[in-house]
């Protein structure tokens, strides 16, 4: 920080300020550290006041070319600083991005890991068998003969049993029905 810059500080204004501004702000800065008026330090208000007469000349003295500068210094600073806020802003911005991707991660691990031990636990899962059926019972039933197909519980084996002989024995019944009508009735293979 430069003598100038510290100048603006201790009154309390900015460099783009105009010549009765600062005036105002000397007049008043004066007025309140001013020995007959702080009755409770009066050397801490002489100090103080001394270095806001200095300030005060500092700032009278200068010149339009040293404000210029001194903005220009003021403004390369405020860019900097802005610059380090949005690069501490995009640090925080990544390391929450990785924080997130890292938990969905774990989740994904712990979800992995759940279903591998769950399944450890049931055992290999049954494989289910398709239901082949020979072309010659295609041939000789109908659609709407045939039975329709059901499927196998892991309860219900000896149900799934009766189900299985029931339709076996339909088919056979059609079969004897359709043999009959061919035969002749008074054969001697009846």
């Amino acid at each position: 920080m430069t003598d100038l810059e510290r100048a603006f500080e201790i009154l309390g204004i900015a460099p783009t300020d105009d010549e009765a501004a600062i005036r105002k702000a000397w007049r008043g800065l004066v007025r309140s550290y001013h020995p007959d008026t702080a009755r409770t330090d009066p050397e801490g208000a002489n100090k103080r006041l001394a270095e806001i007469n200095v300030a005060f000349d500092a700032v009278s003295a200068c010149k339009p070319g040293d404000i210029e500068k001194l903005k220009a210094i003021i403004a390369k600073r405020e860019q900097m600083a802005e610059r380090m806020r949005r690069q501490t802003f995009q640090r925080q911005k990544d390391a929450r991005a990785k924080q997130q991707a890292e938990q969905k991660a774990e989740q994904k691990r712990a979800t992995q890991a759940d279903r591998a031990s769950t399944s450890a636990k049931r055992g290999p899962e049954p494989r289910q068998e398709k239901t082949r059926s020979r072309p010659a019972e295609k041939a000789q039933t109908s659609p709407a003969v045939r039975a329709p197909a059901r499927k196998e519980r892991s309860g219900d084996r000896d149900i799934a049993l009766l189900v299985s002989r029931a339709e076996k024995g339909f088919l056979d019944a059609v079969k004897a029905c359709s043999l009959q009508t061919l035969l002749p009735r008074k054969s001697s293979y009846i």
